[in-house]
């Protein structure tokens, strides 16, 4: 993981909420995270507490965050996975946002 990568995770851990909540239902961030050094690209999960029945996989979020260093800026996405259907569709989409957004993300999905 690079520098970039790791200051990225930090503001995240530091200021993104732990739980988001969407359609009633709580996801709770996933310890793990997946990171792309060549885009400066981080990806951050947050998973449903169980599955839906009959659903093979649990539901998530999985939020993005690419670091722009020309710009200073974030791009943020902010994807929701549905287990059960396998549909995925996209909650926020930002291009041009500061670390201190990270806070903001349950507002912007609601």
């Amino acid at each position: 993981m690079n520098d970039t990568n790791t200051i990225t995770t930090h503001q995240f851990d530091y200021m993104a909420p732990r739980t988001l909540s969407v359609a009633g239902k709580q996801y709770t961030r996933a310890m793990h995270c997946l990171f792309d050094d060549s885009t400066d690209t981080m990806h951050f999960d947050f998973v449903a507490a169980r599955r839906q029945r009959g659903a093979a996989l649990k539901s998530k979020i999985r939020v993005s965050a690419s670091y722009d260093a020309g710009l200073d800026l974030y791009s943020v996405d902010v994807v929701h996975f549905d287990g059960k259907t396998f549909d995925d569709r996209v909650l926020f989409s930002n291009g041009g946002m500061y670390s201190e957004a990270f806070a903001r993300l349950a507002d912007f999905i609601a």
